[in-house]
């Protein structure tokens, strides 16, 4: 019973840390798209896109221009309140 019971604290406690490590990347992608004028952003997880040392994210938005464009990115795991580096697969045309 005892091995159950760690066994369920160790899953919830990782649930937890990738919950809150994709809010915060989410919310640190929608930063750095609007300092640059992007609007309407929507960021989506690809939790079967990422691997162990990166989370992979679609991102759609308008650019200044009103054109809506997607690309994808993928943020570093880190352990960091910075969280980790973001890579653009194709830069954002703002």
């Amino acid at each position: 019973m005892d091995t159950l019971l760690v066994l369920a604290g160790i899953v919830l406690l990782a649930i937890t840390s990738t919950y809150f490590g994709v809010k915060s990347h989410k919310r640190r992608i929608r930063e750095i798209l609007s300092e640059k004028g992007a609007t309407d952003i929507e960021v989506s997880w690809q939790w079967n896109w990422g691997d162990r040392a990166n989370s992979v994210y679609t991102v759609v938005y308008t650019n200044r221009q009103d054109q809506r464009r997607d690309t994808i990115c993928k943020v570093g795991r880190s352990f960091s309140l910075s969280g980790g580096v973001i890579y653009w697969v194709e830069p954002p045309e703002v």
